[in-house]
């Protein structure tokens, strides 16, 4: 049986929850090289929610030199290549960086072609520091992404590729199930010896570069990615059938995906008032989400005048190249897959997915954090 700890964080007391996660779940570190994988989407200030916290990837880097690691080293493939400022400047926005130290490393600078077990991508080029890491510990995020639900362990695993590849699995899956099964055959490549998540300050809404935030307090952690995930769905309020990451995977044999077989140590009610991705409507009159809905139709991004520069990066990092520009960027319907690039990349905020209202503002952004009850 699968377990899964859910434990009480701030990022100020973090290195008391990454203790606990190594008592509960022991890894052979000593004399091991240890990959850290963090979700460093992209530039970002911390405090922001877009990416993995500083102080939680701190603590595990202090904890694995303790238990006595040869070598750690920390390291993404954030989106956007060089119009988004390149890894090592996403690493330095984030924080990152010096939390890093000597240990950050550019997954990108080398990587190995290996097959994979999906149609639609056979082989990928995949980050060399994965495949000859003694051990790879995850730690994503806790949010919600307008096309899979949910942003977690499996689709931290999207970093695993360096380049253009993640705007050509976009363009090549077209649609969301596609989508949910390639990243499971990515994670699939190289699965995580142990996941933790960064809950302390979640993200809800139309994720995963949404201003609406949760403060949650909570850290998330085990050995079985896919049960974290299954529990991070639990908690958001994502019913099973609509978590297609955690359904593939589990029928891949690649983790536990049955909430009744995943032993949990903490709390597991449901997130009070959590806010799902527009298209995972909740119907649950205690806002619980015990009843969610769901639109296959994911949404189209919208762009809000007031808040763009101009800067091109939207048009210049779509993959289905649905995006012109002439002031404000317009998005052709009949182009775009809804992979939401543009709304990862903008570091102006002004790409929400939804509709806008007659001033041409969002109508779904609420820029706020919201206290756990």
């Amino acid at each position: 049986m699968s377990r899964v700890l859910i434990t009480d964080a701030t990022y100020t007391n973090i290195r008391d929850a990454v203790d606990r996660v190594f008592a509960s779940f022991p890894l052979p570190v000593a004399g091991k090289q240890v990959l850290l994988k963090p979700n460093v989407l992209r530039r970002s200030e911390p405090e922001a929610g877009v990416t993995t916290h500083p102080a939680l990837v701190r603590a595990v880097i202090a904890k694995l030199k303790v238990l006595g690691a040869s070598r750690v080293l920390v390291g993404d493939n954030p989106g956007g290549g060089g119009h988004a400022g390149g890894n090592e400047a996403a690493f330095r926005a984030t924080g990152l960086y010096e939390a890093s130290g000597e240990h950050y490393t550019n997954l990108g600078a080398s990587s190995v072609r290996v097959p994979t077990k999906n149609r639609l991508m056979p082989t990928i080029m995949i980050s060399r520091a994965v495949l000859e890491a003694d051990l790879l510990i995850s730690l994503p995020k806790f949010k919600t992404h307008g096309l899979t639900g949910f942003s977690c362990a499996v689709k931290n695993s999207f970093g695993f590729l360096p380049g253009g590849q993640k705007g050509q699995a976009h363009v090549l899956a077209g649609t969301p199930y596609r989508f949910a099964e390639l990243l499971v055959d990515i994670y699939a490549v190289r699965v995580p010896d142990l996941v933790i998540v960064d809950g302390v300050l979640a993200m809800q809404g139309n994720g995963p570069a949404a201003p609406d935030l949760y403060y949650l307090g909570k850290v998330v952690a085990g050995q079985d990615g896919v049960a974290v995930d299954r529990i991070v769905c639990h908690l958001m309020g994502i019913l099973p059938d609509l978590a297609r990451t955690v359904t593939y995977a589990a029928e891949r044999g690649l983790g536990e995906g049955d909430l009744a077989r995943i032993q949990v140590e903490g709390d597991l009610r449901p997130i009070a008032g959590f806010a799902l991705p527009e298209r995972f409507s909740a119907q649950d009159p205690a806002g619980l989400h015990a009843r969610v809905g769901w639109d296959p139709r994911p949404p189209l991004p919208s762009f809000d005048a007031g808040k763009c520069n101009g800067c091109m990066t939207c048009v210049m990092e779509c993959p289905a190249q649905a995006l012109t520009c002439n002031g404000v960027p317009q998005v052709n319907a009949e182009l775009c897959v809804s992979c939401f690039c543009c709304q990862e990349l903008c570091l102006t905020g002004a790409v929400q997915l939804g509709s806008l209202d007659r001033h041409g503002r969002p109508t779904t952004t609420h820029t706020r954090v919201r206290q756990a009850p």
